[in-house]
């Protein structure tokens, strides 16, 4: 095959991606922003550690993306409100819901924000088992310009979604105010 020959079977460059005369040039990609949810993911502990509540009992934020979040509770007898079936206190439980709820509502947005809990119910559908953690992991499947709704599963596991450790469902209602700069 001579040089002649590859050289007439390659593609010429095309005019497609000049804009048509009169048209105004192709938007073109602005740097990239980091999204508090990427900063957040970034400082995980630092998230965990905010919250008195949390850290008092132990809850950890383990997870985050755009508008989910995972949360844990480790298993932890000072906690328990039965002893003898090894039952997690349900206050202690509430925390961690609240705290990994309003996060992924905070994951939501695109701006820093600060939450406030508008509503969380918990529907109990059986009691943890004994020695296991409790994990939930949020979604926000709702925002509006101020207020996020979530929704939550909660099992006794710390990893799969078998609905065999599904100890309890959560539906939430956050309302967010923006940081303002100092």
């Amino acid at each position: 095959m001579s040089d002649k020959t590859n050289i007439e079977n390659e593609e010429k460059p095309s005019d497609n991606n000049k804009p048509e005369a009169g048209t105004a040039e192709p938007h073109k990609a602005e740097p990239h922003k980091t999204e508090p949810w990427e900063y957040l993911t970034q400082n995980l502990d630092m998230m965990s550690d905010v919250i008195p509540q949390s850290k008092a009992i132990g809850a950890k934020l383990t997870k985050l993306s755009k508008g989910r979040a995972t949360g844990m509770l480790p298993y932890n007898e000072k906690l328990l409100s039965d002893k003898e079936k090894g039952i997690m206190a349900s206050g202690a439980v509430v925390t961690l819901l609240d705290q990994t709820c309003g996060t992924a509502g905070m994951t939501a947005f695109s701006e820093a924000i600060l939450p406030v809990t508008l509503d969380l119910r918990v529907d109990y559908m059986r009691p943890s088992r004994k020695g296991n953690p409790i994990r939930c992991e949020a979604h926000c499947y709702k925002s509006t310009k101020t207020i996020a709704f979530v929704r939550a599963n909660v099992y006794d596991t710390e990893e799969g979604d078998d609905e065999a450790d599904l100890i309890a469902t959560v539906q939430s209602t956050f309302s967010y105010t923006k940081i303002q700069p100092k």
